[in-house]
């Protein structure tokens, strides 16, 4: 039986930190020599159907937030990059702030689960400073409300730096991920399943805008992706640099393109089967690594 792959995922309301955190961990295990994998969930969720005069992302009726549809395409992310060597994967993101996470869509998965809350004052305060137009205030702190409700570890970082907040994740996930996966890892595990994975036949409507990473091939494969949603058609979208987090890498796959390419068929499948008609995908042309998540 294939093992399941240890995955600590960091979650809680938009604005407590669950990204910079995440990415700042993921870059300390790469830093000790640990082969580890990092994904934000909100880049498995991209799926939307065309804009209503109600809403401007709506989302399939059988899954509101799509939080089942993101779940699943993390099960298949954690699957590929233990594949490809990794000993454990790094997830941030948002979960459904009423069931929390449906452990049954994840198979191939390991995990620890660990909630970022902040005091209500400091999300309000946060949430003011960001530059993000439309975000709603009054949803997310109804969100803070709802997931500081849940049971399990939890870590507050009211007040506190990254490194601190880290630190308060050491303690409350203990031994993560494991003495012998990062023992394991710091071998750089060749790629096993993953290594004949080449560039997928996509089935249905998939356009690549290819280009290097210094150029401005995501912003044109958003725009497109946004006309075409505006057109009438149920839409998802990809940037593959976003699915391709996993260091030290291999020689190989320097760039982690294998990888890249076996997590597009596979989100890709999933946002089939959630209705989307079409997927723009952005993909690097270059071999160099990402500089970090957006």
């Amino acid at each position: 039986m294939t093992s399941a792959l240890p995955v600590l995922w960091l979650y809680g309301p938009s604005g407590v930190g669950k990204s910079t955190v995440a990415w700042e961990l993921s870059t300390r295990l790469w830093r000790d020599g640990v082969r580890a994998a990092y994904v934000d969930v909100d880049q498995l969720g991209m799926c939307y159907g065309p804009p209503t005069p109600e809403k401007w992302w709506p989302e399939p009726a059988q899954d509101p937030g799509r939080h089942r549809m993101q779940t699943a395409n993390l099960d298949a992310v954690a699957a590929n990059a233990r594949d490809s060597g990794a000993a454990c994967l790094v997830v941030s993101g948002v979960v459904d702030p009423e069931h929390g996470i449906d452990e049954r869509l994840l198979p191939n998965v390991a995990l620890t689960a660990i909630r970022l809350r902040v005091d209500a004052d400091e999300l309000r305060y946060r949430l003011s400073v960001r530059d993000r137009p439309g975000e709603p205030m009054d949803e997310v702190m109804l969100e803070a409300v709802l997931m500081d409700r849940f049971p399990g570890s939890y870590v507050d970082t009211t007040g506190l730096s990254v490194d601190e907040v880290i630190g308060g994740i050491s303690k409350v996930a203990e031994d993560w991920p494991g003495s012998d996966s990062t023992a394991a890892a710091k071998a750089v595990r060749p790629a096993t399943a993953i290594s004949a994975v080449r560039t997928p036949e996509l089935p249905g409507r998939v356009l690549r805008i290819r280009g290097p990473r210094e150029g401005a091939r995501s912003m044109v494969g958003w725009q497109i992706y946004r006309q075409m949603r505006l057109s009438g058609t149920n839409a998802a979208y990809v940037d593959l640099d976003q699915l391709g987090f996993l260091r030290p890498f291999d020689a190989a796959d320097p760039g982690n393109r294998r990888l890249q390419a076996a997590n597009l068929a596979a989100v890709w499948r999933t946002f089939r089967a959630a209705g989307a008609e079409c997927l723009v995908a952005a993909e690097p042309l270059d071999d160099a690594a990402a500089a970090g998540p957006i």
